[in-house]
């Protein structure tokens, strides 16, 4: 069984300095700097993903639902793109150049917007 899964997106508007950071380093790198300053804001639990153990299975399958044309939530929250996370259990994974690589980020001492 899959564990509860979540998307985080960077925000843009509160952070447009932020999409430097990946330019100058690494997805996996910028990512949990990121988070610490309070950058990502929280998508839904997500209820229809495979009930797999693969995240990267997991990971295409959001990848694909949030760039379509009829995404949820279309009008509201732009398309997934580097830097956005995915919450898989206590595990995330960042949205890389090419694909999700796994990523390190402390919960405990900041939380994202959108509580």
């Amino acid at each position: 069984m899959t564990a509860l899964v979540r998307t985080h997106y960077l925000d843009w508007e509160r952070a447009p300095q932020a999409s430097l950071s990946f330019y100058t380093r690494n997805a996996r790198e910028a990512a949990p700097d990121l988070w610490q300053q309070g950058l990502y804001v929280q998508g839904p639990w997500e209820e229809d993903v495979p009930r797999t153990t693969d995240y990267h299975r997991i990971c295409e399958f959001l990848f694909l639902k949030y760039n379509a044309d009829d995404r949820p939530d279309g009008k509201r929250r732009r398309s997934m793109s580097v830097g956005d996370l995915v919450q898989i259990g206590g595990s995330y994974y960042v949205c890389a150049s090419f694909g999700f690589e796994p990523v390190q980020i402390n919960t405990l001492t900041e939380t994202p917007s959108g509580l």
